[in-house]
Formats: structure tokens, C-alpha cells, sequence
């Protein structure tokens, strides 16, 4: 389990953080300017204290899955009820006014500065 979630904390890292890069200039900027030197490492930790966090759980969700017989070690459906669960989420997500009010809101990062 402990290699599947290395293997996932590593990747989300390479994947992740370079598309922060402009985020994180802005944080080291601004803690700049209101002397507050420790913001950029602050938001760099927390953002992969997200990321690690959310490996952690989809390691132990894949292995949970697995167990159970629901998914392959490829993580291949293998379960039609687990199939049909996830096509109905979808479906409920597709159809919610949660979608909406989600693709209404998106900011850019300066908002958060």
C-alpha cells in the first residue's frame, strides 16, 4: 500500500506544482510587500498537504476496491454495480444545480491574494 501511495505523491507533485508556479510567485510577491517572508513556503506546504492528503486517500480507496474484488490491480472495473454507481453520480452531478453554482463561481487566483 505504502509504494502505491509514494508512487501517488510523487506524481501528483510532478504534476501539480509546476502549474502553481504562477500562484506561488504571486504569494512570494505580496509576502513581500506586507512582510510576511514565510507565505510562499506556507501556501507551497499546504498545497501538497491537499495533494498528499488526497493520495492517501485514493490509495487506501483503490485498496479498499481491490479487496472487495471491485476493481482489478489495473484499476479496471471489474464490479457492474460499481460501474452503474459511478455512471449515476455522474448523471445526478450532470443534472444538479451544484454544477451550476460550481462553473459560476471559478476565480482567478489574484482574488485570493
Amino acid at each position: 500500500m505504502w509504494v502505491r501511495y509514494g508512487l501517488c505523491g510523487r506524481s501528483m507533485t510532478a504534476m501539480k506544482l509546476p502549474s502553481t508556479l504562477p500562484i506561488i510567485l504571486i504569494s512570494v510577491k505580496v509576502g513581500r510587500s506586507s512582510k510576511e517572508r514565510g507565505r510562499g513556503c506556507s501556501f507551497v506546504t499546504a498545497y501538497l498537504g491537499v495533494w498528499f492528503g488526497f493520495s492517501v486517500a485514493a490509495t487506501a480507496t483503490q485498496w479498499a476496491f481491490q479487496s472487495l474484488g471491485w476493481v482489478n490491480p489495473m484499476i479496471i472495473s471489474t464490479s457492474s454495480l460499481l460501474n452503474g454507481l459511478f455512471l449515476l453520480m455522474a448523471g445526478i452531478h450532470q443534472f444538479s444545480s451544484l454544477k451550476q453554482v460550481c462553473l459560476g463561481r471559478r476565480h482567478t487566483p489574484l482574488v485570493f491574494c
